[in-house]
């Protein structure tokens, strides 16, 4: 790495210092918001020493080598799944694969699709989402999404599609501004210090004694004009601009923590915007315990509330069945009733398709009319959380996420004992921990302020419903129906296979195929059964 330091100018260090810091100022943001945790950012620098022969083997440029090294990194070590910017990955540049990958952000088979040697990406894509590109030799960030490669930067307008539409626009623009005037004195300090160090860097010079503050934007040499790349005029904006931006963005809650396919629904911004804004964020007062309580309640009630229109889902599911069914019989009907008589497998095989769909229709319409009932039961005129009912189902679901929690904190405490202590556990194993215990009094919170809103309310779960929140009455219903749509399949396929010439093959086929599909679905079922009753019951599958 000395090489690497040595090859370059004090200029091209300052403006890559800027980067890592300015990616570590979106990371302490993402902290203040209660999204990351302290531990899990690990500031550089870094010892590059094990991944440096695979950089020279990519030809990657030192300028960036360099900035792998003094970056700052995101890892939960699996303590939790997080995502970045705009539904992206944090990169680890420390990490070979992660070094590899950001060669070729997209995925790309064309070779003007990999990144020049001077560039890299700071963040991955995810599922199909968005990427940070870094141009050393321009000191640009582009942000650039894996389906169309437009720009989603909200500043840039030509590329600015599937992300920003004008409305995000003009939010963006009034939400910085917001944010500059909530702020107020409350960052006249912090200027104050970093005008200060400012002017330190900017008096800086190097060895001898001669200034090298000019912008550094092209200190490599001409051999690669003469090869096409899409990344070489990216659209993009000075790097220091764009990383200050993005904490504006967060702290104007114009973009919000989350949106990926790594982070749960709690992270929704119909969720965590009112609770920001709430709680005080951005201001210095925010109060991000009262943030996560409220956050774990909302979701929640959002649960409880999903789980109590299940009926009415199912039952819409199993009309849409039945209407299908109905198509499908009269349309093997007619084929029947066109099939060639003189042909004993088509004839066969014809009849078999009739008969089939004809006894699906019977079960769809046999359930419809089990659902119907429940649903009137259970969610009386399509109404399935009635007023006064809310904190109630929060609270159950809140007890059963207590419970897993505070499972989940024994299990790590158990784990870190047996490891012995503090001195020796493993740093995961420390982090791990760490966060099972604040995540399990965030919850315990959440639960206690729900429970005073229930008051003397009637807060007893309904039978069958488990610590944890699991109902094992309905669940037992369930299998209880699944086998016994089994068991009358198979029945009905056993007489109907009685009747088939032995000389028929298709239809026969056919029609074992789905008797052994009833038969495996047999054993599923029943052991579903038995899995809803106490492990001491002794309850044999005849009479579960």
């Amino acid at each position: 790495m000395e090489a690497v330091v040595a090859s370059l100018k004090r200029s091209k260090k300052k403006q890559l210092q800027e980067v890592a810091d300015g990616m570590l100022k979106v990371y302490r943001t993402l902290v203040r918001m209660r999204y990351l945790e302290d531990e899990w950012i690990h500031e550089g620098p870094h010892d590059m020493t094990a991944v440096l022969p695979l950089c020279r083997r990519l030809g990657i440029d030192d300028s960036i080598i360099y900035l792998y090294s003094i970056l700052s990194y995101v890892d939960t070590y699996d303590a939790e799944s997080v995502d970045f910017f705009k539904g992206g990955d944090f990169i680890d540049l420390r990490d070979a694969s992660e070094i590899d990958q950001a060669r070729n952000p997209m995925y790309a088979d064309d070779e003007r699709e990999v990144l020049r040697p001077w560039m890299t990406a700071l963040s991955a894509i995810g599922n199909h989402d968005t990427a940070l590109i870094y141009d050393a030799r321009k000191h640009v960030i582009g942000m650039f999404n894996q389906m169309d490669y437009a720009s989603a930067d909200p500043h840039i307008h030509e590329g600015a599609t599937g992300f920003f539409n004008e409305e995000e626009l003009l939010r963006t623009g009034e939400e910085e501004r917001r944010v500059r005037e909530t702020k107020g004195s409350d960052d006249d300090d912090d200027n104050d210090d970093e005008s200060e160090t400012m002017d330190e860097e900017e008096d800086d010079t190097d060895d001898g004694g001669e200034e090298d503050d000019e912008m550094d934007t092209d200190d490599g040499d001409d051999d690669w004009k003469d090869d096409e790349n899409i990344w070489d005029e990216m659209d993009a904006r000075p790097a220091d601009t764009v990383l200050r931006q993005m904490v504006a963005w967060y702290e104007g809650l114009a973009e919000l923590p989350g949106g990926g396919e790594r982070s749960g629904r709690e992270w929704a911004r119909e969720i965590t915007k009112p609770l920001y804004e709430k709680h005080g964020w951005p201001r210095r007062d925010f109060d991000g315990d009262a943030f996560l309580a409220d956050q774990a309640r909302a979701y929640a009630l959002e649960r409880a509330t999903y789980d109590a229109e299940e009926p009415l889902r199912k039952l819409q599911e199993t009309r849409d069945r039945v209407q299908a069914g109905e198509t499908a019989e009269a349309r093997a009907k007619k084929e029947l009733a066109g099939a060639d008589a003189a042909d004993p497998e088509e004839a066969w095989l014809a009849r078999w398709r009739a008969c089939r769909e004809g006894f699906l229709l019977r079960e769809a319409r046999r359930e419809l009319r089990e659902l119907e009932e429940k649903a009137e039961r259970t969610c009386p005129g399509g109404e399935a959380v009635r007023p006064g009912e809310e904190a109630l189902r929060e609270l159950r679901i809140l007890r059963g996420e207590v419970a897993y929690q505070r499972g989940d904190f024994e299990r790590w405490e158990s784990e870190f004992e047996a490891a012995g202590g503090p001195e020796k556990a493993s740093a995961p194993l420390l982090v791990r921990r760490a966060h099972a215990a604040r995540r399990l009094a965030v919850l315990q919170r959440a639960l206690d302020a729900c429970a005073a809103d229930v008051g003397d309310g009637d807060v007893s779960v309904p039978r069958g419903v488990d610590e944890t929140g699991m109902d094992l009455d309905e669940m037992l219903e369930h299998h209880t129906r699944g086998l016994k749509q089994c068991e009358i399949g198979i029945e009905a396929l056993r007489g109907w296979l009685s009747e088939v010439p032995g000389d028929v093959k298709r239809a026969r086929e056919e029609a074992e195929r789905m008797l052994e599909g009833y038969e495996r679905s047999i054993g599923h079922f029943e052991k579903g059964r038995i899995a809803c009753f106490p492990k001491d019951a002794n309850v044999k599958v005849s009479e579960a």
